[in-house]
């Protein structure tokens, strides 16, 4: 059976679309800008213990697209 949606239901829809397409959208702009290795996680005391590639912050917004995606 599938719910109809109402008006605003569908405008937040568009909204949270919007957002995720342009936060991976301004990274795609600002990679050239990015060093080559970034910090991916610190410690208890604030120090950098985890490095990786800059392509890693792409995990973020494509794994909140894909949880999005299922969840909706």
């Amino acid at each position: 059976m599938k719910l109809k949606t109402t008006k605003f239901e569908f405008l937040l829809e568009l909204i949270a679309f919007v957002i995720m397409a342009a936060s991976l959208a301004y990274m795609i702009m600002m990679e050239e800008s990015l060093p080559q290795q970034i910090v991916t996680h610190y410690n208890a005391q604030g120090v950098a213990d985890q490095w990786g590639s800059r392509s890693e912050l792409y995990k973020v917004p494509l794994l909140g697209m894909i949880i999005y995606t299922f969840a909706t």
